[in-house]
This record gives C-alpha cells, structure tokens and sequence, in this order.
C-alpha cells in the first residue's frame, strides 16, 4: 500500500535513514521511498561477521551491476562507491545497518553523501539510530522513526478496505494493537476478532485454504532466517515456485532483495505445529547448501541441530572471514575436544572485526567467568586479541594469568602456551617465547613460530629443518595445512640465494593458504611476497602485500609489520623515494608498538 507521507518525507535529503526495532515495516518502507522515483535502485544488506566498510562497500557495488575492486582504505573505499553512484540517479539502501562497524562504515558513508550528486542518495535502515553517521551528516539526514512507520487511522482503514474488512474493524483494531505495521498487516488479512491475540489470528491465517499446499514452504521459512529462491529450490525440488506463491498469497511472507522471510509471529506458530524431526531435515540441507555463500548462517544452523563436528569444519574452513568475537560464540557452543582445533589461530583469524568492541567483550567475559575453564579461554581470547591490537605487554599479561589458570600438560594449556610464544616472538623476547613453545608441544605453528626465531639468529639449517618437520606434522594433524612449513623452507632458501626453489615452495604455500586465511596466510603471503620482491615481480608482490593487509593485517598488527616491511622494500628496489620515506614512516610507527 501506498504511504504518500513516507514519499514526502525522505524528497528531497540525500541521506535518509530509517531506525525501528523489528516488525515495524522499516524495509517495506526503504522499497517504496527506493522505488517512488526513476532512479537505478542498488540493494545491500550487512549481517554478523559481514560488518565492514569493506563488506558495505562490495556489496553495494554488486547490487548495482558491478565488481567490486581489492580496496582497503576509507577514502578508496568512498571513492570506488561514488565512482558507481554517479554513473546515472541511483538509489542505494543498506539494509541491517545495525550490524555495521561504526568506526569505519559511518566515516565511508559521511564522506560519500557529503559528495553526493544531487540526483542520487542513500537509504540507511538499522535497528538501532547511526548516531555516529548522523553525528556526521548533520541536518542533511532525514531520520524516519517508528513513531513515522506507524499506519495512521486513515492508512489503516485504506489496508483494511483493500482486503474487504470495514473501517470500523480497522478502528477497533488500532484501539487494541496501535498502528505497528505487523500487527495492522495480520488485522487486515484476517476476519478475526480484535480482542485475539495476534498469535490467535496469524494460526487462523496458516489454516486459509489457499496455503493448504504450501505447508513445506512455511516450514522452511519458519525454520530458517532466511530463504532465497536458489536455498528454496536446493532444499526441496519446486521450492523457488512455492515461494513465490506463498508472497503472493499472503504479505506475512515478506521479500526484499531476493531475500524471503516470514513474519516472527507466524513463524512461531508454524514451528508448533511441525514436526520436529522435519524442521531438523530442513535445517540440515539448508546449512549444506549455505557453506559456500554464507558460513555462519550454516555453523548456526548446524548447531542448532546439534552437528557440532560439521560446525567445526565450516568454522576451521572460513575462520578468516567470520572474526573473532563471533567465533568465539560459536567455539563456547561446541564440545571441548572439538574446540582444541582453534585456539592457535583465533586471533589472526579475523577479516572484518571491531577490536575495540571485541577486547571490552572479552573483558566482560573473564569478569564474568563461573569457573576456573571459562575463565582460561576467556583470558586466551583476551590475549589474542590485545596481541592482535599490537598491544604486546597486556597480550603477555593475559596469556600468564591464563597459563597459570591451566593444567599443565593439558590441550588447553598447549593453546595457551602457543598464543604466549606468539606474542613474544613479536615482541623480540626471543627465550621467553622458546620456553613457552616447548610447552604448547610438538605442532606446525610451533614449528613455524620457532622456524622464524632461528631466522631472525641466522641459524638457516634450523629453519629448513623446522619447516620440514612442520610439513610432516600437517599430514596428521587436523585442520592444519603445508602452508606454514613450505614458507619457512622458502624462506630458507631465499637467504642461500636459491629463488627458484624459493619461489615455487612459497607459491605453492600461498596458494594453499588462500583458502585457509588466518596463520596460514599470515605465514605464506610474507614468504611469497620476499620471493616475487628477490625475483623482480613487484606488481605482484605489492597484490601479495596488499592481501595480506586486507585478509589479515586489518586486524593483526604483526601482519601489518609484514606489510609494511614488504611494501618498503618494494619502494627501495623501484627507487620510488617519495612512497619509500613514507613506508619507512609506517615501519617506524608499527615497530614503537614494540614488534
């Protein structure tokens, strides 16, 4: 329906921004005022784990036809965005703002709409008000609240007389619910009684006979966060088609950006009624069917049907993507044996996380630890991240009080052990970080951590050695790669001078730990770019920089290091004076952390 007022309001800002909880019609409402006008309509949407400007800004671009490029920097990142908003009056919405990384997606977005052409604008729609976006923009924003989203008297009869029902009913109705869009939709489509509960009249709705064939697809829906027509029609042959006619039939299956979704209310009372051993099925082919395009989505739903082995695997797979606060939700959900897998590389497993938000998390996790286990891995993820910050001394600090909460000889105590000899290789403390890889044991990460201690002394017969014994470990230990171990044998035989052995091992690495992301990247990306740097490619050593930085080192201070030190050396052997002293400043800023 029709809402002129909606139209009016958001005419002529270049920002609008909608913000009201859940059930409010706030993307409904981003539809009409995106589609009340000739402009090219572009649809995004944020989700947990998919927070950064990054994210936003690749996404947006998608929805609008093109390819997104390998850009980091927020200046690039509003560059690329406006280069696509000014091709022709273009419309953007960024659905789920609320997930956004405020520290980085309200800083792109206040620099894009400040250079706004006038014949394009941005519709932000969250859960939450943007204050730090507004903060920004200033009164160029039109902000539309749920107090604007809620239908009027004269609105509601308009619905209510579209579906036949009087104005009267449409009065009544208001008198009891308000004007919350959900409930105004349910009243409408309904012959109820005003004075039912809304779970009352959304079950009478399910039982309308033109849904009587469509009970597998409101299963799905129920049990699911999302469909798609792709995800509906690998669940169950004929589901894209019944999803297209359960929106048709009813508007408590809404769509928006290909995106299908049932309202909570109806969805409750459709899990009711199921059984439950279908919705597990349903729950099950849907995660397998979401492994390659949306991880968590899938992890979440594997553990919800309690396939916590299958959860690892997708976990250990995308760790690199999800971040670390989320996986550490997921890890605190799956049995102890199986969390074994991931403490080593928890923290430089990141890609589009906020630290700031995730180190207070972690403080409030060891504040609130019940007992002495929760408060370990409370501390090893505060560890990791204060390591991941470059803040190397309260890194040490936690990992300790860690260590000492461990049993020795444990699993929990090796994990320990190895983010502590971690920290302290960065750090330059040469023997203490020794001391603590001979308790975290016998591993590929070790070895590789102690690999780069004997690089750093020279020693180049314990480095090849290491990295031989780090590719042997890999073949039994799970979730582990070759990548560590053939990088430190690169690296090896870089130093003799040997760069076309040098070369193919550490291509060979890289192209392993591209899928693998955290560690394995960190380690394969430093010894891959040194090698194409030694052999003159310095385009692609720079892209191999660049990778690093934007899979690991946005959010690993080491792996920045790296980064700069490569970028550096790339400036030095081009003669590029000017980007040279500028990439020595970065090093010397990186390296008064302490590296």
């Amino acid at each position: 329906m029709a809402r002129p007022r909606l139209l009016d309001a958001a005419a002529s800002a270049p920002l609008v921004v909608i913000e009201a909880h859940a059930g409010t019609g706030k993307s409904v409402a981003a539809g009409e005022i995106a589609d009340g006008d000739d402009r090219t309509v572009g649809w995004c949407r944020l989700a947990p784990g998919y927070t950064d400007a990054v994210d936003l800004v690749g996404s947006a671009i998608r929805s609008l036809g093109g390819q997104p490029s390998e850009l980091d920097s927020i200046v690039d990142l509003a560059g690329e965005l406006l280069e696509r908003l000014e091709v022709a009056p273009t419309t953007l919405v960024v659905d789920d703002y609320h997930h956004a990384e405020g520290d980085r997606c309200d800083v792109l977005l206040g620099e894009v709409v400040s250079l706004l052409p006038p014949e394009s604008r941005i519709i932000v729609v969250g859960r939450t008000r943007p204050a730090g976006l507004l903060g920004r923009v200033g009164p160029t924003a039109t902000v539309i609240g749920a107090d604007d989203l809620a239908f009027t008297r004269d609105e509601a009869r308009e619905l209510f007389a579209a579906r036949g029902r009087s104005a009267a009913a449409a009065d009544a109705w208001l008198e009891r619910h308000g004007g919350w869009a959900t409930a105004v939709v349910i009243g409408a489509e309904s012959a109820g009684n005003p004075e039912a509960d809304t779970a009352d009249l959304v079950a009478l709705l399910l039982d309308d006979e033109r849904l009587a064939d469509l009970g597998p697809i409101l299963v799905e829906l129920a049990s699911l966060p999302y469909l798609t027509a792709d995800l509906a029609g690998a669940i169950r042959p004929g589901g894209a088609d019944d999803l297209v006619r359960a929106g048709q039939l009813t508007s408590l299956v809404s769509e928006s950006d290909g995106y299908w979704r049932l309202g909570a209310d109806a969805g409750s009372v459709v899990l009711e009624r199921s059984d439950p051993a279908v919705v597990a099925s349903t729950r099950r082919a849907a995660a397998v069917a979401l492994e390659p395009g949306d991880p968590g989505a899938a992890i979440d739903l594997h553990l919800r049907v309690g396939d916590h082995h299958r959860a690892a695997d997708v976990l250990h797979a995308n760790l690199s993507t999800v971040g670390p606060d989320r996986a550490l939700r997921w890890l605190y959900e799956l049995p102890a044996d199986t969390r074994r897998r991931f403490p080593p590389s928890v923290s430089a497993g990141r890609a589009t996380v906020n630290l700031d938000a995730a180190v207070v998390s972690a403080r409030h996790r060891v504040d609130a630890a019940g007992d002495n286990d929760e408060r370990r891995e409370a501390l090893l993820s505060l560890g990791s991240i204060h390591a991941g910050r470059g803040e190397l001394a309260d890194a040490a600090d936690a990992l300790d009080a860690a260590a000492r909460a461990s049993t020795a000889g444990s699993a929990s105590a090796a994990a320990v052990n190895f983010q502590l000899g971690l920290a302290r290789w960065w750090a330059g403390d040469t023997a203490g970080s020794r001391a603590a890889l001979l308790l975290a044991g016998d591993t590929v990460l070790t070895a590789w951590v102690g690999g780069n201690l004997a690089l750093a002394e020279g020693d180049i017969e314990t480095v090849e050695a290491l990295g031989a014994r780090a590719v042997e470990l890999a073949g039994s230990e799970p979730g582990a790669t070759t990548a560590p171990g053939n990088s430190l044998q690169a690296l090896a035989a870089l130093t003799r001078g040997e760069l076309d052995p040098a070369g193919e091992l550490a291509a060979s690495a890289y192209a392993t730990a591209l899928d693998h992301g955290g560690l394995d990247l960190a380690a394969a990306a430093v010894a891959h770019g040194w090698a194409l740097a030694r052999t003159g490619n310095l385009e692609e050593a720079a892209a191999v920089a660049d990778t690093l930085q934007r899979r690991v080192g946005r959010q690993d201070m080491h792996a920045r290091v790296q980064a700069a030190l490569l970028r550096r050396e790339l400036s030095r052997i081009s003669g590029d004076t000017e980007t040279r002293e500028r990439d020595e400043r970065r090093v010397r800023d990186l390296r008064a952390l302490g590296y």
